[in-house]
Parts: C-alpha cells; structure tokens; sequence
C-alpha cells in the first residue's frame, strides 16, 4: 500500500468519527474513483479542516451514502437542508479549538 494523504505526527484524525457523522471519502479525498492515479485533490490543511468544521452542513450526507463517492444532493437547497438536520440529528459539533485536532 502506498501512502498518499499524511499529516504530521501532532495532528490526529479519525476516520471513524467523520464517516459515522455522514462525512464521504470524496470530500477530503476527491474522485479517487475517476483518478487514473491517486493524487492530492484537496489540500488538507488547517484552513481546508476549519473550513468544513465550522461549516459541517455543507458536507454531510446520509450514513448510507458514504462511500458513495458519486452520490451529490439533488441541489445546493437540498444539500444545505439535508446537512442542516443531519448536524442537529446527529449531534454534530466539530471542534474549532486547536486541542481537537492537535495532541
């Protein structure tokens, strides 16, 4: 297996809290599923991760819905309504403290 995304040994991430919150693959990874070869779609940087932290709705879809890595809200609308409930649902409450990502 060869290691594309990494981030430095004082940021931690868990995938698992992300994908049960209904966050998809493709939003920090791109269309890996279109890529002839897997690259970099998307910065990940502090800003990349805050960006969606204080604006989770924009990114979240049905649990189900995950890996599909085509699957997009059938509007904007839509997207931001979907998001919207799935946070109060879900109980979403990204950290915008540095301790939430920085150990």
């Amino acid at each position: 297996m060869v290691q594309i995304h990494e981030v430095p040994d004082f940021v931690y991430f868990n995938h698992a809290i992300h994908i049960n919150r209904g966050v998809s693959c493709v939003e920090c990874h791109g269309q890996i599923n279109q890529m002839d070869v897997v690259a970099h779609a998307k910065s990940l940087s502090m800003g990349f991760c805050l960006d969606c932290h204080r604006n989770p709705e924009a990114h979240l879809r049905p649990r189900d819905q995950v890996t599909n890595l085509d699957w997009k809200a059938p509007s904007p609308d839509a997207q931001l309504a979907m998001g919207t409930q799935f946070k109060h649902d879900w109980k979403v409450n990204p950290p915008q403290s540095c301790s939430g990502c920085h150990r």
